[in-house]
């Protein structure tokens, strides 16, 4: 089962574009298809992005994908890394990643240092559409 860490972009996404990567990957997520991983720094953003006002976002549907992901997901509390990031803010989701061994998914390579476990959406639809073609057995 893939292991899998949600850049804050990535749920934004999925909320403003039912139809998108982010979308079908937070789905996964939330139908328990992917081991979820989370720390409280995560969480806590989370919760501060989501409920900003300039989303817009319903506050009952944010705090029902806020709870599901806590319900399904794994808290882990990662040592710190001491990689140099190009924004300090994104040290907790890789960390998190690192430490759980788990894919990082966001829309914001550029935040991120260059290594294969942290990917686009695009490249996470990817990998979900290889392992479902493997788990076919006939």
């Amino acid at each position: 089962m893939l292991k899998v860490v949600l850049d804050t972009n990535i749920v934004i996404s999925a909320m403003l574009s039912p139809g998108g990567n982010p979308s079908m990957i937070l789905n996964e997520v939330l139908n328990g298809k992917f081991l979820f991983y989370y720390s409280v720094p995560v969480l806590a953003e989370y919760r501060e992005v989501l409920f900003r006002p300039s989303f817009g976002f319903n506050e009952e549907r944010v705090r029902l994908v806020l709870d599901a992901l806590t319900e399904t997901g794994i808290l882990e509390a990662p040592e710190a890394s001491d990689v140099l990031m190009a924004d300090e803010s994104d040290r907790a989701f890789f960390d998190l990643a690192n430490s759980a061994g788990a894919f990082l998914v966001t829309g914001n390579l550029k935040h991120y240092p260059q290594k294969p476990f942290i990917v686009t959406p695009g490249g996470m639809a990817q990998k979900i559409a290889r392992e479902s073609r493997s788990m076919i057995l006939w």
